[in-house]
C-alpha cells in the first residue's frame, strides 16, 4: 500500500524508497509462502485421491468376488433343491412301494391261497 502512496507521488526520498523496496519483498515472500502452501496442499489432496481410488479399485475387485460367489452359491443351492426334490420322489416311491408289499402280505396272511 505505501509503495502505490509513492509512486502516486513521484520518487521520494531514499527512506521512503527502502521502505518501498521492503514491503515489495515482504509482499513477495508472502506469495511465495502463500505459493509454497497451496502447492503442499495440491500435492497433499492427489496422494489423498489416489488413496481413495485405490482404496475403490479394492472394494469393486471384493464386490466382483462377492457377485460370483453368490452365483456359485445360488447354483449349488437350485442342484441341491433339485436332488432333495428327486430323493423326495424317489422316497414316496418306496414308501408306497413297502406300503403295497405290507398291504398284500397282510391279505396274504388274512386269505391264504
Amino acid at each position: 500500500a505505501r509503495w502505490k502512496r509513492l509512486a502516486e507521488q513521484g520518487a521520494g526520498t531514499s527512506e521512503q524508497l527502502t521502505a518501498a523496496q521492503q514491503d515489495a519483498e515482504q509482499v513477495r515472500a508472502q506469495l511465495s509462502a502463500q505459493q509454497e502452501q497451496s502447492l503442499q496442499q495440491a500435492q497433499d489432496a492427489q496422494r489423498k485421491m489416489a488413496r481413495v481410488q485405490e482404496a475403490y479399485r479394492a472394494l469393486e475387485a471384493e464386490t466382483n468376488r462377492l457377485r460370483a460367489s453368490w452365483t456359485q452359491l445360488q447354483a449349488e443351492r437350485d442342484r441341491l433343491r433339485a436332488d432333495l426334490g428327486t430323493r423326495q420322489e424317489e422316497l414316496a416311491g418306496a414308501v408306497a412301494a413297502r406300503r403295497q408289499a405290507e398291504h398284500e402280505a397282510q391279505r396274504l396272511r388274512c386269505f391264504p391261497d
